[in-house]
């Protein structure tokens, strides 16, 4: 399954990738629960990959469409 993302979305350059995993590392690093942690972080993950597609379906390149579904998580959990 290399080169392929998570959902199989296909990578040529998975930094974005890697940026989305530290991103999701950071917010779930003070959840104490394993189980509590993999839920939290699954679901941000979807949430950021559903994003990702939704703007990559309007036109922008996979890379800041994942750069751009991080920072809108990013705005989510702030508020």
């Amino acid at each position: 399954m290399s080169g392929m993302g998570t959902n199989g979305a296909n990578q040529t350059d998975n930094g974005h990738i890697e940026k989305m995993n530290a991103f999701l590392d950071r917010v779930t690093e003070e959840i104490v629960g394993l189980r509590e942690k993999k839920m939290v972080r699954e679901e941000m993950e979807d949430h950021i990959e559903d994003e990702a597609f939704e703007l990559m379906d309007e036109g922008m390149n996979e890379s800041a469409a994942y750069v751009e579904a991080v920072s809108l998580s990013l705005i989510h959990i702030s508020e």
